[in-house]
């Protein structure tokens, strides 16, 4: 989901007196290391361009954008959805297709092979 911090007054007073501004940090400690802090890290981007006609406009200088996907575990079984027997609950499962057995290889699916 969205995360939003209100810097607003910590960019007026850069604005105001620019020696001030020594930037900004985030310090993203994920649930767990490894692929999801990765995937984190991948997906954080700068936005920057919106108005390339005014290059020197506050609108087109970087905004911090980032995209992450929540970290549920299935084994958590609180973190999902609906709450019942194991096997309706919404909850993401690693799932492996061998598409070569489904024969799909040969007509649309080229790579991978699963």
């Amino acid at each position: 989901g969205w995360k939003t911090f209100d810097v607003t007054n910590t960019v007026q007073t850069w604005v105001a007196d620019p020696d001030t501004n020594l930037g900004v940090a985030f310090d993203i400690d994920p649930i767990e290391g490894g692929f999801h802090a990765r995937q984190v890290a991948d997906e954080m981007i700068f936005a920057t361009n919106f108005y390339p006609e005014t290059p020197d406009s506050p609108d087109s200088r970087p905004v911090l954008v980032i995209y992450t996907t929540k970290y549920a575990p299935s084994d958590e079984p609180h973190e999902c959805r609906y709450e019942g027997e194991e096997e309706h609950r919404c909850c993401p499962r690693r799932k492996y297709v061998d598409f070569r057995d489904l024969s799909w290889t040969s007509r649309w699916i080229i790579e991978p092979a699963g």
